[in-house]
């Protein structure tokens, strides 16, 4: 529970893609050949958190986050984030019982939205009122 409200940053090549939050599920879709994933981590967390993943068209490959913290006496904690390959029955059992993961709107486009809403609400300001003379 001391991790858990700590959402690492997946990096795909280089690249960070998303933060993924515990109990949460993401499908990503890549090219076949190899690639670096990776969590981007502060330095007061250690762990495995790099795979060279070699993949083929058509294939499903299932990654797990999994956290640990060790306490210690008078120490701080030793806090862990393991990036590692599990099996297709595995990680299906395991996606079975979370919830997917969905991209926050960008600002703008949400402001957009709210505008767009707005203007389609009615308004008795839009008509002329025909008693007004």
């Amino acid at each position: 529970m001391a991790n858990v409200m700590v959402s690492p940053d997946v990096v795909i090549d280089g690249n960070k893609n998303f933060a993924l939050g515990n109990n949460y599920y993401h499908v990503v879709q890549v090219a076949e050949g190899t690639h670096q994933i990776s969590l981007d981590l502060a330095e007061r967390y250690q762990g495995n958190n790099n795979i060279i993943l070699e993949t083929k068209s058509g294939q499903d490959y299932f990654l797990r986050i999994s956290t640990k913290v060790k306490f210690q006496k008078n120490k701080p904690y030793d806090r862990w984030f393991i990036l590692e390959r599990v099996s297709a029955p595995e990680a299906r059992k395991e996606i079975a019982l979370c919830k997917p993961y969905v991209p926050e709107i960008k600002q703008e486009a949400s402001e957009a939205v709210k505008q767009e809403s707005k203007e389609s609400e009615y308004s008795s300001q839009k008509f002329n009122n025909p008693f007004s003379k």
